[in-house]
């Protein structure tokens, strides 16, 4: 797989030479016992799809799937810890970033204010919330696309790209989080990090804050497993919750010091998690417009990104190429 995501540009994906064909057939369709013999491999390959996409393997394109290898550097990127996808922690949370964001701009920075409208002139964005409204040269949607769906364009969006809104879902994932009074499993030996392809609740992994006493494991959850784990009464996920980390951590893992437990395609402002997948056919059609601007309207955010497609490293490069395209409009 990584020898094939080679062969696709990370800027046009649709340009790879065997876009058509890749594009034309979901993971799992390809994912045959021709083409990869052992049954452990086939799950292997599924959880991992599963975990970064949070989608079945039926509901993601395979130049899709290829187009997040080349872009995360390879297959083992994506599933490694050390020096992969899962590598680090920000000391403190990354809450801190987005804070620091918001002090620096201070009175400018207008929250729970919702977007309902956007109208565009030939030298102005009008852009319109219950609370307030706003004008501006240029306008940045920064968010998945998905959720402009909510948003109502004056004049409206070109067909292709109100076509392409609807073809970005984010995928299903329900993530529990058992805390310890510390992270006992270190002391057996072991980092905390599984997969098991026969459970609802696939992958954990030790997510303990540095510098903090207490453990932390999260869990993860993603497509239809999550929809049939959250299916359950609280109590039975909690219940599958503690039964999975004893047999995978040992009898401590039983008793946690708290549960807590977040189903991401409830949220209002993400309707899924981590990132938006592409169903066969999507990216070979419409894939050219993800960072096309509409008139004054630009798109950031990691759905954009060409390296680290659906990490914060990519949302944070989407953000970088925004605004290099905004100054060189301005030339």
């Amino acid at each position: 797989m990584s020898s094939m995501a080679k062969k696709v540009p990370v800027d046009a994906p649709w340009e790879a030479p065997r876009a058509a064909e890749w594009d034309g057939q979901s993971v799992r369709s390809w994912l045959s016992r021709v083409r990869v013999p052992t049954r452990l491999a086939r799950e292997l390959v599924e959880a991992t799809v599963r975990a970064c996409l949070t989608s079945d393997t039926s509901e993601v394109s395979m130049l899709g799937w290829l187009f997040l290898v080349s872009s995360a550097g390879g297959v083992e990127s994506l599933m490694n810890i050390a020096g992969g996808y899962q590598d680090s922690q920000f000391e403190g949370g990354v809450g801190q970033v987005p804070t620091a964001m918001a002090a620096d701009l201070g009175d400018a920075l207008i929250l729970d204010a919702p977007v309902t409208s956007i109208t565009q002139s030939d030298d102005r964005v009008e852009v319109v919330a219950d609370v307030a409204t706003a004008t501006a040269r240029r306008v940045v949607l920064a968010l998945p696309r998905a959720l402009a769906a909510a948003i109502r364009f004056d004049p409206a969006l070109p067909a292709d790209h109100a076509l392409l809104i609807h073809k970005m879902p984010a995928g299903t994932e329900v993530k529990m989080v058992a805390i310890y009074d510390e992270p006992f499993w270190r002391n057996d030996g072991v980092t905390g990090a599984t997969v098991a392809t026969d459970d609802l609740i696939e992958v954990t992994l030790d997510t303990t804050q540095p510098g903090h006493g207490q453990g932390v494991i999260g869990t993860y959850s993603a497509g239809p497993r999550a929809r049939a784990l959250w299916a359950l009464g609280e109590g039975e996920r909690r219940a599958a919750l503690l039964g999975m980390l004893s047999t995978r951590l040992g009898p401590k893992a039983a008793h946690p010091l708290e549960v807590l437990e977040l189903n991401w395609s409830e949220e209002r402002w993400t309707r899924g998690c981590s990132c938006a997948h592409f169903a066969p056919g999507v990216l070979t059609q419409y894939g050219w417009l993800l960072r096309e601007p509409v008139g004054r309207i630009h798109w950031a955010g990691t759905e954009t990104a060409t390296t680290s497609y659906g990490a914060m490293d990519g949302a944070v490069r989407s953000g970088e190429r925004v605004c290099e395209e905004i100054l060189a409009a301005r030339r």
